[in-house]
């Protein structure tokens, strides 16, 4: 009997982890560890990783929650995510104060994103429910936030080696890393972003209303996982053409393989598991190959 009772437990505990957004928070973090960790300079600013897994847990919360909320609608676990979300609000915009003087910019865009996504717009309609504006809007996002947490990294590292070069006539770390190629390998990640969000995009056509007029009901199903595996090979090209790296090499074609493979087989009748903790977790792989491979 009490085996029955951890497992339901466990199972509550789990579904918290993944509604409350912190496993997607997790994940984020992981890719932006993947983007800057690789330049082994992430440890030098590890308050500004945490301010930004709160950051995600809030918005995240504030996307998918704001709406019930507003209108007084119960969902599960109400209580503790809105906790959760004053918490990480709070933490975040004090660890953000001390940022503000550099990626000032990156929140403003940040922000103004996330409430074109959430507020009715000119047309009486949010962002989220244009099929084909839905799913930038998202990467572009993600791909704001790893340029600030990218843009934190390299302010910190410069400051370390202006002060430690003084006259000597080489090349700092930061700016090789902070280049043209940093941009361009964004674009990388962009599209591989775009391709992750296409199993849930599958996955919720079992729950989204037809007037969402979401990608998968625009062009069905088949189109959209073509479309999922064109974006990974467009995201496997720029992160390969522009990464000097020759260790993530293999590593950069294996986890495109992974993802193309998940967008394949994903479909509506799946648990929904699949795509919110499976599929959302593949930059948590790769963060796992880069640190141990």
């Amino acid at each position: 009997m009490g085996y029955f009772w951890v497992v339901k437990w466990l199972k509550v505990a789990f579904d918290f982890y993944i509604r409350s957004s912190l496993h997607v928070a997790v994940c984020y973090t992981a890719l932006a560890m993947v983007v800057i960790g690789r330049y082994h300079i992430i440890e030098e600013n590890l308050w500004f990783g945490i301010m930004q897994f709160c950051l995600v847990v809030t918005a995240y919360n504030f996307v998918k929650y704001f709406e019930l909320a507003r209108n007084k609608s119960a969902f599960r676990f109400k209580t503790p995510i809105v906790i959760l979300t004053i918490v990480t609000t709070v933490f975040s915009g004090i660890l953000l104060l001390p940022e503000l003087t550099y990626i000032y910019p990156y929140i403003i865009a940040l922000s103004a994103l996330v409430l074109v996504y959430v507020y009715p717009s000119i047309t009486s309609k949010n962002f989220r429910h244009y099929a084909f504006l839905k799913l930038p809007i998202v990467g572009l996002c993600w791909v704001l936030f790893i340029a600030s947490y990218g843009h934190s990294e390299v302010i910190v590292r410069q400051a370390i080696e202006d002060i430690n070069i003084l006259n000597c006539n080489y090349y700092p770390a930061y700016q090789m890393i902070f280049n043209d190629y940093f941009y361009l390998s964004l674009i990388g990640y962009f599209f591989f972003i775009l391709a992750l969000c296409i199993p849930f995009e599958i996955r919720d056509l079992k729950h989204d209303n037809a007037e969402l007029k979401t990608i998968p009901q625009v062009i069905g199903v088949r189109k959209t996982k073509w479309l999922g595996i064109l974006l990974t090979v467009l995201s496997w090209y720029f992160l390969y053409r522009f990464n000097s790296q020759f260790y993530f090499t293999f590593t950069l074609l294996f986890i495109h393989l992974i993802l193309g493979l998940a967008i394949w087989f994903s479909d509506r009748f799946k648990s929904d598991y699949y795509a919110s903790f499976f599929v959302e977790a593949i930059p948590v792989l790769w963060l796992v190959m880069l640190l141990f491979f």
